[in-house]
């Protein structure tokens, strides 16, 4: 993955997205697989990211992108956004992010980055522009007909509806879990405590009746030493 700076913002680019949210193992799994530590939901789905350039406090581009075409896609939602940089450290070329988008969902492999904006357009097929809407930065947008250009305010307002990148949680036990285990634990030592002096208590709440035993008559002995 890669963070990309645009507007004087970092973006988090290059997730690997699933086809919907995934949650608990599921998303546990699928960051182990995918070696991530952090994810995010976007749209109803949920993309996963490794811990390279430091991802934590971002923002999705992919999701800044969801978010910015609702109202401006003219109702296509199948699209590819070719997205460059305008920040950071200003050294080298400058990177590119490329976002596609089929029937409202972002593809698992859709979100890529390249070193600069010509790998990226030598990575796309012609052939894939066909049927989609194409988006683009003003960088790039003269190179497409009919583009829809958007800039980095407009990535930036959208950005404000799409949640930051969180940590991938760990495996140990949920919080609901702990306080049933304590509870479970605690009705366990209390029912042995009871086993254990169930004649005491029994007593005490008056289930078991203790029957005293009737006075027996005094026998005194007298024993007469005189011979």
């Amino acid at each position: 993955m890669s963070v990309l700076w645009i507007g004087e913002q970092r973006f988090a680019a290059g997730l690997l997205w699933q086809r919907g949210e995934v949650t608990g193992r599921a998303a546990r799994r699928a960051a182990r697989d995918s070696r991530s530590s952090w994810t995010v939901d976007v749209s109803g789905q949920t993309g996963f990211v490794d811990d390279a350039e430091g991802p934590g406090g971002t923002k999705p581009l992919a999701g800044a992108l969801m978010a910015l075409l609702r109202g401006r896609s003219r109702g296509e939602e199948t699209w590819i956004a070719f997205v460059e940089e305008d920040g950071g450290d200003g050294a080298g070329e400058r990177r590119a992010g490329v976002v596609r988008c089929s029937g409202g969902v972002l593809l698992a492999d859709g979100d890529e980055v390249f070193a600069s904006a010509e790998e990226a357009m030598e990575a796309v097929d012609p052939a894939g522009l066909e049927g989609a809407l194409v988006v683009a930065t003003p960088g790039l947008a003269g190179r497409f007909p009919d583009a829809v250009e958007v800039d980095a305010e407009g990535l930036l307002q959208a950005a404000l509806e799409v949640d930051e990148l969180s940590a991938v949680r760990s495996g140990g036990a949920s919080r609901k879990r702990v306080a049933w285990l304590v509870a479970f634990a605690v009705v366990g030592a209390a029912g042995i405590l009871g086993w254990a002096n169930r004649t005491e208590i029994g007593i005490w709440m008056g289930w078991i009746e203790v029957k005293k035993e009737e006075a027996r008559p005094r026998v005194v002995v007298g024993i007469n030493s005189r011979r």
